[in-house]
């Protein structure tokens, strides 16, 4: 058995559709890679062989514990198909990795839902302010005096 050696687990998935326009690119790294090296555009040949003198398509190197890249150019276009790949590096190789694609909405996300965590800062009612109210992060958020509630109370 042999460790992967390719970045896997591609979000959004390989062929998604109706992506948001802001997407955050995520990934999993494999076992012997220090960095990453990210390829992002809308040509999957331009993608496929683009190399880190690739302007415009190569967006430069992530840290191992950054396992995603936000487009700097976002919100993408809408309803168009984008490319993007995760070269694995470490001091001695770089395994080329699988070209992804996903297509962006041909509609604007106002909000997805599915974005939040129960983690401090994305917690909904830290955007959707609630009766209740929040301490953390700081100055937090005294509630709005309603006793509504987003989220599980």
């Amino acid at each position: 058995m042999q460790l992967p050696l390719t970045a896997g687990n591609p979000n959004p998935p390989n062929g998604a559709v109706d992506v948001k326009h802001t997407p955050t690119l995520r990934w999993s790294a494999c076992d012997k890679t220090v960095k990453h090296n990210v390829y992002l555009g809308t040509d999957a040949a331009g993608v496929a062989n683009a190399t880190t003198a690739s302007a415009g398509i190569y967006r430069g190197q992530q840290d191992l514990k950054v396992n995603s890249y936000v487009p700097s150019e976002a919100p993408l276009q809408g309803n168009s198909t984008y490319f993007w790949r995760i070269d694995e590096v470490n001091a001695a190789d770089t395994w080329k990795g699988s070209v992804w694609s996903f297509t962006t909405a041909n509609f604007i996300v106002v909000d997805d839902f599915e974005d939040y965590t129960d983690d401090v800062g994305s917690r909904i009612f830290q955007t959707w302010r609630d009766g209740f109210g929040f301490s953390e992060p700081a100055p937090g958020y005294p509630g709005n005096g309603t006793g509504s509630a987003v989220g599980y109370s």
